[in-house]
């Protein structure tokens, strides 16, 4: 029983002593925790009281800075330093003040009051003293040297006696602490000990260590304070490098900062730029200065519109100095309430932009005389025109009526000498007049449906004769896979076409001239390459660059063959640029030259398409019988486009022997097409040949010859030739001659089928197929014609045709005829004394509508050939008109247009 007793009074007292020792150390945390909270209020106020004595030694630095810096930028800069430590310091005087409030033991305080309110009192004495040094300019170093007494003299000992305060105040808290924890748990001791080893020592090692920390913080501010100052330095070098001025306002917008090239640009303002100076007033102080031309009375609205722009922060604006400088203004509001602005000099680029103006007007005016010149210019090509025509039109005109008469041969021979002189020098003329419209940027293309096919044969079938003369083959290669049909300037085509055609005939002296059309048809538009090769001269590799330069060619020395003006290859290579086209020239001495150029022509959709092959040729053997390759190549491909099977040979013998071959193996030959001119055997040989052969004499013959002369026909006929054609033979020709010696041969018809049989046939044809109609009508013709050399070519052209002619000298003798007589057409010219050729067909045409007449055709006879004549013509009431020097056959077919509706006669572009 005692010994349950015993225990359980051990137990209790075991439990007692526990719960003891658990309340003792409860008592323990609470009051060490109290304690703790008490050491960390000290070393905050520790800390605090130590920052505001490093803000006072910053505070002092900065006033040293301030008073020692040289530039303005760096005065801007250690001011707004100073400005921010004098900040911090209050900052950390208040901070100290709070930590003294909130302090948790006043025994611990009660000693420190005194001495922290000296403290206070002393850094309110170096707050006032740095705002009054800073705020006077930083310039007074009296008042530097009095902040520094007053930081030597008091608040170094002060601080130090503080320190020593807290420290003494630490060590004995501490101490206490020790003493209490000893005296309360006694018995526990070991369990003291070890909190004080786990809790306290780790406390006591972070107290000794607040000192280090202290410094090293202090170190770390210094560190941060240098980098700080490299950079405020670096900006303040990069601010000061600028080209353009500099300034930055804060957010009341006075004067923080500005760099030298801002003071130079305002140099009339320089006086009014330190910082903190409203910017307003700087703008006043400028305009009493004469940095802006500004009326005083303006003044006020001018500084508020500036500011204006100025407060909306994302301003540009252009001014002009008072020194005559042009300046950007270009002013941002940064996003905390600063304004930066930059002023860029654009003094040169303006005087740059005077200079531009001054130059165009300069340019302008040049461009308006030039324009007067060229003006000048064309009227005076036009009345040059119209007084060379004017005469020429009698010569060509009388020329080619005495051609028509009886002559002897040395007469013809003068006549004809005449006839090509004065067409050479209408050519030229021509040349020099269609230059001038294309120099002067006036070629217009008038783009019509057409027959390039035609076109190109009519243009070669016009040289032709010229070829002749020279003994040279003028050939026309068509691919048979191009449409005939296209769309363009016909007259512009046929005229690029003749003057290539033209200079390849005219420099070459035997041989051939080939013109060779070829391309593809792309999406509907036919891409044209139309070469013109010729065996002539050449021209050396040297001169190909200027050939279609104007007034060059490839000879210009004085004693040069070949006369021109040089002006067709530069018409040509105008004209198919304009069209969208390129044109070019290869070459080589001694062997001849190719002139080729390209052009895109829609193909013509709505033309009825011709049918090349016909069926009751299709599959007929034809030889064909040239020394040529050209011809033979062409030849080939014309045949076999429609559906007949050609072959070719290179001379007479081969051809016999062809024909043999054909025979033997059963499929002869129908048709033989010989070429005249060829060495060894000709055609003529040739073909008695054939027809001297039982075997072969059923051949039937055609013969193409480049050289036409009288008796031909008949020569041909006597040796069996079925059909004869001269170079170069349209392709619709040669067909229809295969078609109708077949015919014949079928029918038994013996002639001799030329290309005027083939049209007599038409003609005839076409006759038999119109209904009988009444003899034709006389019509009268009022001739308007000042000239009377014109009037009597006039006259002589129209002898012998179903006109009665009436001629009137002037435009009003015109005006009077026309009411009287009321004649079927007139012929309008256009230049006459007392009332022009316009003038008089608008009184013509006020007859017509006054009466309620029906209109009468008017066609006008002008010696102006310059671009807008026609039109001039049409709008002042005219229908058609004619150039002069008028050619007969083109006066009668213009005149049987309008009275009978025939086909309208074929002219160039003007």
């Amino acid at each position: 029983m005692s010994r349950i007793i015993d225990t359980r009074f051990l137990r209790s007292r075991y439990y007692s002593v526990l719960l003891i020792l658990g309340l003792m150390a409860v008592a323990s945390l609470v009051y060490t925790n109290h304690l703790l909270g008490q050491i960390e209020r000290t070393h905050r106020a520790a800390v605090t009281v130590k920052q505001e004595q490093l803000t006072v030694e910053t505070v002092v630095k900065r006033s040293f800075a301030l008073l020692g810096a040289p530039g303005v930028i760096e005065r801007n800069v250690q001011s707004m330093r100073l400005r921010q430590a004098v900040e911090r310091l209050s900052e950390s005087r208040a901070a100290t003040r709070a930590t003294h409030v909130q302090g948790g033991n006043s025994a611990l305080w009660a000693g420190l009051g005194e001495t922290l309110q000296q403290l206070h009192d002393y850094s309110d004495l170096v707050v006032g003293a740095a705002t009054e040094f800073e705020a006077e300019g930083g310039r007074d170093a009296a008042k530097v040297d009095r902040l520094l007494n007053i930081a030597d003299a008091y608040l170094t000992p002060g601080y130090e006696e503080v320190m020593r305060t807290l420290d003494r105040a630490l060590g004995g808290q501490i101490a206490r602490m020790r003493l209490s924890a000893t005296a309360m748990v006694g018995a526990i001791l070991g369990v003291l000990v070890l909190l004080l080893f786990v809790v306290f020592r780790p406390m006591e090692r972070e107290i000794l260590s607040t000192q280090t920390d202290l410094e090293t913080a202090r170190r770390s501010a210094e560190e941060a304070e240098r980098n700080a100052r490299d950079a405020a330095d670096q900006l303040a070098e990069s601010i000061e490098a600028l080209s353009d001025g500099f300034i930055m306002l804060d957010a009341d917008a006075r004067l923080v900062m500005c760099n030298s090239r801002f003071r130079e640009t305002y140099a009339r303002a320089a006086h009014a730029l330190v910082p903190g100076t409203p910017f307003a007033d700087i703008l006043k102080q400028g305009l009493e200065n004469g940095q802006w031309d500004v009326p005083r009375k303006d003044w006020g609205i001018w500084i508020e519109r500036r500011m204006e722009v100025l407060r909306k922060g994302a301003g540009e604006l252009v001014q002009q100095l008072g020194d005559g400088h042009w300046v950007v203004v270009r002013d941002r509001r940064t996003p905390s309430g600063h304004y930066v602005g930059i002023r860029t000099d654009i003094t040169q680029l303006k005087q740059r932009e005077e200079e531009l103006k001054a130059m165009t007007a300069a340019l302008r005016t040049a461009k308006e005389r030039a324009e007067a010149a060229d003006l000048a210019k064309s009227e005076f090509l036009a009345n040059m025109s119209h007084e060379i025509r004017t005469p020429m039109n009698g010569v060509l005109g009388m020329t080619e009526l005495l051609l028509n008469t009886e002559l002897d041969d040395r007469q013809r021979s003068y006549l004809e000498i005449i006839s090509k002189s004065g067409s050479a020098l209408l050519t030229i003329i021509n040349d020099i007049l269609d230059f001038s419209k294309i120099d002067a940027g006036k070629l217009e293309l008038d783009p019509i449906s057409f027959d390039m096919r035609l076109a190109v044969e009519d243009v070669v079938t016009l040289v032709s004769s010229r070829a002749k003369e020279k003994n040279l083959e003028a050939i026309v290669r068509y691919a048979p896979d191009l449409p005939d049909m296209l769309i363009g300037d016909a007259g512009r085509v046929r005229q690029v076409i003749t003057n290539l055609v033209g200079n390849a005939v005219k420099f070459t002296e035997e041989g051939h001239v080939l013109v060779d059309v070829d391309g593809k048809i792309v999406d509907g538009t036919a891409k044209l390459r139309v070469s013109v090769v010729d065996t002539g001269i050449g021209i050396p590799r040297d001169k190909l660059g200027a050939v279609f330069e104007k007034f060059e060619q490839a000879d210009t020395s004085s004693t040069r063959r070949y006369t021109g003006t040089g002006l067709g290859l530069t018409i040509s290579k105008r004209i198919v640029e304009a069209m969208g086209g390129q044109i070019g020239v290869s070459s080589q001495l001694g062997k001849g030259s190719t002139f080729w150029f390209t052009v895109d022509l829609p193909v013509d959709a709505e033309a009825k398409a011709v049918p090349k092959i016909v069926p009751d040729l299709r599959g007929l053997r034809v030889l064909i019988v040239d020394d040529i390759d050209v011809n033979r190549q062409i030849l080939i491909e014309q045949v076999a486009s429609w559906g007949m099977r050609p072959v070719a040979v290179s001379s007479g013998p081969d051809g016999i022997a062809e024909l043999h071959a054909a025979k033997e193996a059963g499929d002869p030959y129908r048709v033989a097409i010989l070429d005249y001119q060829m060495p060894e055997m000709d055609g003529r040989e040739l073909a008695l040949a054939i027809k001297d052969d039982p075997e072969i004499s059923g051949t039937l013959l055609m013969m193409l010859t480049s050289v036409g002369q009288r008796g031909d026909a008949r020569r041909f006929r006597e040796i069996g030739v079925a059909g004869y054609l001269l170079k170069p033979a349209r392709s619709a020709m040669l067909l229809d001659t295969i078609a109708a010696i077949v015919r014949d041969d079928i029918v038994g018809d013996q002639r001799l089928v030329t290309q005027h049989s083939l049209r007599e046939e038409a003609a005839h044809m076409a006759r038999t197929e119109e209904t009988p109609s009444a003899p034709p009508v006389r019509r009268t013709v009022l001739i308007a014609e000042d000239n009377e050399v014109n009037r009597l070519v006039v006259e002589q052209m129209l002898f012998g045709q179903d006109f009665d002619l009436l001629f009137a000298e002037t435009g009003a003798q015109a005006v009077v005829a026309f009411e009287k007589h009321r004649p079927e057409i007139v012929l309008m010219d256009v230049s006459m004394p007392e009332m022009d050729g316009y003038e008089a067909t608008a009184r013509l045409r006020a007859f017509e509508d006054e009466n309620g007449l029906e209109r009468t055709p008017v066609v006008g006879l002008t010696a102006h050939a310059m671009k807008g004549d026609r039109e001039r013509c049409i709008e002042a009431g005219m229908d058609d008109y004619l150039t002069k020097p008028v050619k007969q056959d083109e006066l009668i077919a213009m005149l049987r247009h309008w009275l009978f509706g025939e086909e309208a006669p074929l002219r160039a572009s003007a």
